[in-house]
């Protein structure tokens, strides 16, 4: 069993990444430029190709957010980023597109739609 945890970064250049933690202190980063490491890269470890393999089970097993309404996320006033694993969307005033999410904090959209709350470990 692993646990995984989905963390913004804000980069010096003011571009948003994900990092992508393990409860076995493995992370691994994935941006909206770089996009993920590749599995058999030459400077991945064992552990990140662990982490790599764990990432989407992850997210099929997370807790999808029951949000009141379908939000429009063309109009998030916000910062928003898409990666490889699907959009994130980071908030301030706990909306993602005009519906409520009742907590500031960071938001993951699924490529199938699942809407994924990234404050929370997720077991795998």
């Amino acid at each position: 069993m692993m646990r995984i945890k989905f963390n913004p970064y804000r980069r010096q250049d003011g571009s948003w990444m994900l990092y992508v933690n393990s409860d076995r202190r493995v992370s691994i980063g994935i941006s909206e430029d770089r996009g993920m490491p590749a599995p058999y890269g030459r400077r991945t470890t064992k552990g990140q190709r662990n982490l790599l393999k764990a990432i989407y089970p992850a997210l099929e097993n997370a807790e999808d957010m029951q949000l009141d309404g379908k939000p429009d996320f063309n109009a998030h006033e916000e910062d928003a980023v898409q990666l490889e694993i699907g959009d994130l969307y980071l908030t301030d005033i706990a909306t993602i597109g005009g519906v409520p999410t009742g907590s500031d904090g960071a938001f993951l959209v699924t490529k199938s739609g699942k809407v994924i709350n990234l404050s929370y470990w997720i077991e795998v």
